[in-house]
C-alpha cells in the first residue's frame, strides 16, 4: 500500500493539490468522451442522412427508368399496329378535303388529292426511340429491321390556301401516327388565295426485329 502510505505522508495542502488534479483528469476524460461521442453520433447520423438521400435517388433513377421503358414499349406497341401503305394513308385523307383548286388557269371545286403529285420515292430511316443522337451524327443505315422512320415527299398543284392548312392539320390529327416533316410554299402570281407547292409527311413502322437481335417471344 505504497500509494496509500505516500498520500498518509502528504500534508492537508498537498492533499488538496492531488485531489484538485484528480478531479481536472476526471473532468478532462469525461469532457473528451463526451465530444468524441458527439462528434461520433454526428459523423454517423450524417453518413445515415446520405445513405438517405442516395437510396431516395436510385429509387427516383429507378421509377424513371421504369416509367421511359414502359412509355417505349406502349409507343412500340403503336407503331407496330401502323399501317405501312403511307401513300394511301395521304390520299385517303386528301380526298377527304373539299377545296378550291386551279388546272389550266380555270378554277374549280374539288378534292385535294387531284393536286398530289409522288414524284420521289419514299424514304426510310432506322431510329430509336428514347436515345438523344448527337449533332451531325450519321443516320444508321435502314434493312436491319426495327422502327423506321418512312417519309413519302409530295407536290401539289395550285390550291386554295385554307384547304392547304385543312389537309395539313388533318395529317397532324389526333390519333395518327403522321406529322408533317417538311413544307415549301409558293404563292400564285397576282393571287392572295391560291399555293402550290411540296411537303413531305413522316410516319413511323416497325421491320421486325433488329439485326443481331431476336424477337420478343409474346
Amino acid at each position: 500500500m505504497a500509494g496509500m502510505g505516500l498520500l498518509g505522508r502528504l500534508g492537508y495542502r498537498e492533499k488538496r493539490l492531488v485531489a484538485g488534479l484528480f478531479g481536472v483528469v476526471l473532468v478532462v476524460l469525461v469532457l473528451g468522451t463526451w465530444l468524441w461521442l458527439e462528434t461520433r453520433t454526428a459523423a454517423l447520423a450524417e453518413e445515415y442522412d446520405d445513405g438517405v438521400e442516395t437510396l431516395e435517388q436510385l429509387r427516383a433513377e429507378a421509377r424513371n427508368y421504369l416509367q421511359s421503358v414502359e412509355k417505349k414499349k406502349a409507343l412500340e406497341e403503336i407503331v407496330r399496329k401502323n399501317d405501312p401503305r403511307i401513300q394511301t394513308a395521304i390520299d385517303a385523307i386528301a380526298r377527304k378535303v373539299d377545296v378550291r383548286i386551279i388546272r389550266t388557269e380555270s378554277e374549280e371545286r374539288s378534292t385535294f388529292d387531284k393536286q398530289v403529285r409522288y414524284e420521289a420515292k419514299t424514304s426510310k430511316r432506322q431510329v430509336s426511340f428514347g436515345e438523344a443522337k448527337e449533332e451531325g451524327e450519321r443516320k444508321k443505315k435502314v434493312g436491319a429491321g426495327g422502327i423506321v422512320e418512312l417519309t413519302q415527299p409530295m407536290e401539289f398543284g395550285f390550291v386554295e390556301f385554307g384547304g392547304l392548312l385543312e389537309f395539313l392539320n388533318s395529317v397532324e390529327a389526333p390519333g395518327r401516327l403522321m406529322y408533317v416533316s417538311s413544307l415549301e410554299v409558293n404563292l400564285k402570281f397576282g393571287s392572295e388565295d391560291f399555293v402550290r407547292g411540296k411537303t413531305s409527311v413522316s410516319t413511323f413502322i416497325y421491320e421486325g426485329a433488329p439485326e443481331g437481335q431476336e424477337e420478343e417471344s409474346k
